[in-house]
């Protein structure tokens, strides 16, 4: 079966998952362990999951679920159409009552990207996107950085990896316009694609677990503004797929790839020392 490639039907369950989200300001949390590290999980991260999946079943009975917290069998993607959700990327900064936390859904056709939502409740972004129909934020066409070189970029961070002491000769020998530390995954994306960033740089030292929910959304947001979503070696991991990814990425502008990847290139050939 086949799907809409437009998720507008989904606009108002996300409109109610804004109103649970801010109607728990202090959520019930609790620990999983989740490839070999503790994860954070909050009762709204299964509420906000609970609320979508039965929109989805409501809309679209045959379709696949991939899902972080109840649904995580990677098989779904064999299926005709499938859904990857992330209920709350950023959990960690939304049970801290920070900002920087978004509600991921990504749809693929037979694994081929086909829809993408992304939901940032405190910025009251929604980023959409369908193939072939380009990437709005809040009904408005996205249109991504012109900027060409690193000294005139704004380039978006790991907040973890900039604040480490042997990263620090790296940073201050980068030559961009400004460094932003952005915490949690999506919100990187988000200042891309709202331009706030020029462009987003994760480095591949003591990289975090990314799984397919984690960018299913804001890889095919990006990729409809224009832009390119994949590993510092070179790899499209939007083309790729992965389930669990654990390098280092670049989200950019087509004008603004090479140069990061240039750099992340000059990373991996003169790593900084590390401490054990």
């Amino acid at each position: 079966m086949t799907t809409s490639v437009s998720l507008e039907w989904l606009r108002p369950e996300l409109d109610r998952c804004r109103a649970l989200i801010a109607e728990h300001k202090s959520p019930k949390r609790w620990t999983k362990s989740e490839g070999g590290r503790n994860e954070l999980v909050t009762e709204i991260d299964v509420a906000v999951e609970r609320l979508l999946i039965n929109a989805i079943r409501q809309r679209v009975p045959d379709a696949a679920i991939l899902s972080e917290e109840s649904n995580p069998d990677p098989s779904a993607l064999e299926q005709d159409t499938c859904f990857v959700i992330d209920p709350i990327d950023g959990t960690e900064e939304f049970a801290a009552g920070r900002p920087g936390f978004g509600i991921s859904i990504g749809v693929f056709s037979r694994g081929r990207p086909a829809a993408a939502v992304l939901d940032m409740p405190a910025h009251d972004w929604r980023f959409e996107s369908a193939v072939g129909a380009g990437a709005r934020l809040n009904g408005e066409a996205i249109r991504l950085s012109p900027v060409g070189a690193l000294d005139k970029a704004r380039l978006a961070v790991s907040a973890t990896q900039y604040r480490m002491d042997s990263l620090r000769p790296f940073w201050d020998g980068v030559g961009v316009a400004a460094l932003i530390p952005t915490p949690a995954f999506t919100p990187k994306f988000a200042a891309v694609l709202a331009a706030e960033c020029d462009a987003a740089l994760y480095l591949p030292i003591r990289p975090r677990r990314t799984a397919i929910w984690d960018y299913a959304a804001a890889a095919q947001l990006l990729s409809e503004a224009g832009g390119w979503f994949g590993a510092t070696n070179g790899t499209d991991l939007l083309e790729a797929l992965p389930v669990d990814f654990s390098g280092g990425w670049v989200a950019a502008p087509p004008t603004l790839c090479d140069p990061l990847l240039a750099l992340a290139q000059s990373f991996r050939d003169d790593p900084p020392s590390r401490a054990p």
